[in-house]
């Protein structure tokens, strides 16, 4: 989904369409179409009659990054006076943010954010197995259906505003799933506060690592995020091999 919002913004940026549109610039605006209609793509791809398999949800997400990055990669080779633009985009930050876009895309993140919250415990019921979940009476598919939407949704207001900064949503639930336990009344507003304080640091850092130039935030999570998913695998293979 961060790579359908890429290339929204980016179409958006070598297009000539004017940069205001109700407050919120077309680059804002392409950015969550494209990362809504590229969370559907990946749901319709991976959904076999009623059902989603998880892992061909995953396969189908990585197709459509790769085709999505191959088509941003390509407008940014036939528009290279624009690609310092895209770059920046691309790897996310903060300087076009605003009071009047966080009026606009707040309301819509808390509603997201709420509806997440009162499925808590459902979310706590699917990390049993689906068979034991149906066991219970819930509607396994539907309620998945509605996490991945509501996810998806959240994710594209906020993608659409700050770029793709990526490896926020690996590192900051699992430290919190880490300090707080997979339960998830707790690790769900906790995730929340977590992530924005996360953002705040990063932001932080990216005006301040190098004198007088600003650094991508994407690039600094990067950096982070990579050695955290490695050590991630580490632990995962020690708690399987006891």
């Amino acid at each position: 989904m961060a790579a359908g919002a890429g290339l929204g913004g980016t179409i958006a940026i070598v297009s000539p369409l004017p940069l205001d549109f109700y407050g919120l610039g077309f680059v804002t605006l392409f950015a969550f179409l494209g990362a809504v209609v590229t969370a559907g793509l990946t749901y319709e791809l991976a959904r076999s009659g009623r059902t989603v398999n998880p892992s061909t949800h995953i396969l189908a997400g990585v197709a459509m990054s790769s085709i999505a990055g191959a088509a941003t990669s390509l407008l940014m080779m036939l528009n290279q006076d624009k690609i310092s633009v895209i770059f920046g985009w691309l790897y996310g930050d903060f300087t076009t943010s605003s009071w009047a876009k966080l009026e606009v895309l707040a309301p819509c993140a808390a509603i997201a954010g709420i509806v997440l919250v009162v499925l808590a415990r459902q979310l706590d019921h699917l990390l049993l197995s689906e068979d034991e979940v149906r066991s219970l009476g819930l509607p396994v598919e539907h309620l998945k259906l509605a996490i991945i939407l509501t996810a998806s949704f959240a994710t594209a207001v906020c993608v659409s505003v700050s770029g793709t900064i990526g490896f926020v949503g690996l590192i900051v639930p699992h430290a919190c799933r880490l300090i707080a336990g997979a339960g998830h009344r707790t690790l769900l507003p906790f995730s929340m506060l977590a992530g924005a304080s996360f953002l705040i640091a990063i932001d932080l850092a990216s005006r301040t690592v190098l004198p007088g130039q600003e650094v991508p935030a994407g690039i600094l999570t990067a950096a982070l995020g990579g050695p955290f998913f490695l050590f991630l695998l580490r632990r995962q293979r020690r708690l399987v091999t006891g």
